[in-house]
């Protein structure tokens, strides 16, 4: 087993919406209780903080630029975001589940566009936000008590393509 530290540094994400709050408060929590998969055996700790920043992309684009991982809410969705310009690549999301009694069993998948998506659109993108992976051939006695979600939402930034 192996644990990076980061000196000067760290992991930075970005977050904007209604649920602003929320996530802090679910951060603050986080940062004694670990996050990941390895927070069962006392990996995933870290320092929350929180700042405001503003990004400016680029002016009077018709492409953005995806910073996580996407999910289209439906095929006419992304029918209307494709064109000969844009670029993704798509990447399997799934594992195993990390409730503690359940680590053996596998998650369902879905394939979703990876960060750096370029999508034709200048308009706000929403993706599916619930995307269930709960497995649904387990037998009764074996199914976790809860559903097990992926969002498939992310922020996206416009750029000139």
């Amino acid at each position: 087993m192996e644990r990076i530290y980061f000196n000067h540094g760290g992991l930075y994400f970005l977050a904007t919406g209604d649920y602003l709050e929320r996530i802090d408060k679910a951060l603050s929590l986080l940062q004694y209780e670990g996050i990941g998969t390895d927070r069962n055996v006392g990996n995933g700790f870290f320092e929350f903080t929180s700042t405001d920043i503003t990004l400016d992309g680029a002016r009077d684009s018709e492409y953005s630029m995806a910073l996580g991982l996407y999910c289209p809410l439906n095929k006419e969705q992304l029918s209307s975001e494709l064109d000969a310009k844009s670029a993704y690549e798509l990447v399997k999301r799934g594992g195993y589940i990390t409730k503690e009694g359940y680590q053996t069993i596998e998650k369902c998948s879905i394939y979703m566009m990876a960060e750096g998506s370029i999508l034709k659109t200048n308009k706000p993108i929403h993706g599916k936000s619930s995307i269930d992976l709960t497995p649904k051939d387990l037998p009764q006695d074996m199914r976790p008590n809860h559903s097990i979600y992926r969002c498939g939402r992310t922020i996206f930034i416009p750029v000139k393509v």
